[in-house]
């Protein structure tokens, strides 16, 4: 999760969803003059700005590529540069001070793509975005609920010979992987927060891998 080079090489799936999605719903929210905006767990900065950057209005403020991975956010650093961009390290796991330069001003947009499923404190994780978000700001969040991966990742844990090096297997499991119904679970959290929620849904995604080297 920490080897920007590898993962850059093997993240056509989020590319491809984090594509779609914008083109979705990005026409309809509701922007105006020197909006900032903040993309939660932009990995190498791909998505940040081959992705989301062009989609934005031309007079946007600031775009903020954040990431709990300090290899990601220098590889995003050094091969992505716009005077409108920055990239910060941010572990949305944990509290974000008040005084932090990420809270004030606060951000009007927020979006994150298959990051959230990575943090095991959600409802920390949702204060964070509430907080990180303007009064009348928006934020579009995807990650996985359910990937039947996550049932291998169990099935090898039980193995005594595999046990030993999967200590932190939960680490790698969705929080809503045992979930009966993760849309309303998620939504009930948002709303708990205090976010008004337009939209919650899960939908049902395929991806064919070219090859097992790109699975791997």
């Amino acid at each position: 999760m920490h080897k920007a080079e590898f993962y850059s090489a093997a993240h056509d799936l989020q590319k491809r969803d984090a594509g779609l999605l914008l083109s979705e719903y990005l026409r309809s929210m509701t922007w105006g003059p020197g909006e900032r905006v903040l993309d939660l767990g932009c990995g190498p900065g791909f998505v940040t700005t081959q992705l989301l950057l062009p989609r934005l209005p031309l007079d946007l403020d600031l775009l903020v590529g954040a990431d709990v991975s300090a290899a990601m956010v220098k590889h995003a650093s050094d091969r992505y540069c716009h005077p409108k961009l920055k990239f910060v390290q941010l572990d949305l796991g944990t509290d974000i001070p008040v005084d932090s330069e990420l809270r004030t001003p606060g951000f009007d947009k927020i979006f994150s793509f298959y990051c959230l499923h990575w943090i095991l404190d959600q409802r920390r994780a949702v204060r964070n975005i509430f907080n990180l978000l303007r009064p009348g700001g928006e934020a579009l969040i995807v990650f996985v609920a359910k990937c039947p991966i996550f049932n291998v990742y169990n099935s090898q844990y039980q193995k005594p010979e595999w046990r030993i090096y999967m200590e932190d297997v939960h680490r790698f499991i969705s929080p809503y992987h045992q979930s009966e119904d993760p849309g309303e679970e998620f939504n009930e959290l948002l709303r708990e927060v205090g976010l008004d929620v337009i939209k919650c849904e899960c939908r049902k995604n395929e991806y064919t891998y070219n090859s097992t080297d790109c699975l791997k």
